[in-house]
This record gives structure tokens, C-alpha cells and sequence, in this order.
């Protein structure tokens, strides 16, 4: 008897187990019709912006190719601070303007990254670059305050490490890559303060 009682009581766990799983199974259906629609509808999504971007990506690149930029040096400004050294990556960089009319203001946009990890950026804006103009100038990374901005520097050890950077030009709601590369440990001469 007490086997028999065994032999239903394991009966009924199978059984209770089958029933769960078969509840489970619609759900599971569920979310696999739902994922399949939205890759459908993101996929015709994309497809129909293809040309958009195609168009846009075009425009950014005759926009990039208006101006040579040609990164000069890439490094490390070295401050001090509360004596301590702090290590500021920075750019030389020189923009002339390659296109027939000139330019009324060009933003340059530099981001430093570490493992694809945003670590600052610096800009400087270009103002009235005539037709075969150019200017060197120096990005570095900066960081606003409430009463204007301070260079953000790094360790010996931390500047001793690889650092990429990206190089932007901005004007008019247009905006391409022009450069990317990785910084090595250099100390370079500020071109603003000798």
C-alpha cells in the first residue's frame, strides 16, 4: 500500500510538472511573435531611411572634404597643480580652408577616449577662414565651470596608458569626422603659452 501511495504521489508530481511546463510554452510563444515583430518593423524601418542616411552621410563627407585638417602633434600639456603634475591631452592641429568661399564660423571638436570610455573633450571655434586660409590651433581637454573653463588632466600613470582621440568639424548643422587616432605619452609645447 505504501508503495502504491509513493508510485501516485511521484505520478502526481510528473504530472504537475507536465501541467507548469504546457502553461509555460504559450508565453513562450508570446515573446518570440513579439521579438519577430519588432525586428521586422525596425528592419522595414531602417530600410526606409537607408537613402536619408546615404544622403546625409554624403553631405557630411563633401562637408569634411571643404577643409584639410592635418593633426600636427598629439600629447600631453604638463601643468602643475597643488604641487602635483597633472597631464592635459591635448592636439595641435592646423584647418585650412580648401573651397572657393569662405567660411563664417567652423567649430573643431575633439573627444579623448580610454577602452571606448568617453574621458573629456575640447573644442575651439574658427571664425572668418577665408578661401586657402588656415590656422593652427589646440584643443585640449577642458571642463566647464560656473565661471568659465579649466583644463582636466591625469596622472603620470593614467597618461602613460592609451588614449584615442576623434577630431570633428562642426558648421551649420553639419558635422564629420575628419581624424582619428591614438595619443602616446609626448609632452608638447602649449602654442598659447611657450
Amino acid at each position: 500500500m505504501e508503495l502504491f501511495e509513493k508510485e501516485e504521489k511521484h505520478k502526481t508530481a510528473i504530472l504537475d510538472t507536465l501541467d507548469k511546463s504546457i502553461q509555460i510554452i504559450p508565453v513562450i510563444l508570446v515573446f518570440i511573435v513579439a521579438i519577430s515583430f519588432i525586428l521586422y518593423f525596425s528592419m522595414r524601418h531602417s530600410a526606409k531611411n537607408e537613402p536619408a542616411v546615404q544622403t546625409e552621410n554624403e553631405t557630411a563627407k563633401a562637408f569634411a572634404s571643404s577643409f584639410s585638417v592635418v593633426v600636427k602633434d598629439a600629447g600631453y600639456l604638463k601643468r602643475n597643480v597643488d604641487s602635483r603634475d597633472i597631464f592635459i591631452p591635448a592636439l595641435h592641429v592646423q584647418v585650412a580652408n580648401v573651397r572657393s568661399k569662405p567660411q563664417d564660423r567652423l567649430l573643431l571638436i575633439a573627444t579623448f577616449a580610454k577602452e571606448r570610455r568617453s574621458i573629456c573633450s575640447g573644442t575651439t571655434s574658427l571664425f572668418n577662414l577665408s578661401p586657402g586660409d588656415s590656422r593652427d590651433v589646440e584643443l585640449k581637454c577642458i571642463e566647464s565651470t560656473g565661471f568659465g573653463a579649466i583644463g582636466t588632466g591625469m596622472s603620470l600613470l593614467d597618461a602613460s596608458e592609451s588614449l584615442a582621440y576623434e577630431l570633428w568639424l562642426k558648421s551649420d548643422g553639419l558635422m564629420a569626422k575628419v581624424a582619428a587616432d591614438n595619443i602616446t605619452f609626448k609632452i608638447l609645447s602649449s602654442l598659447y603659452h611657450p
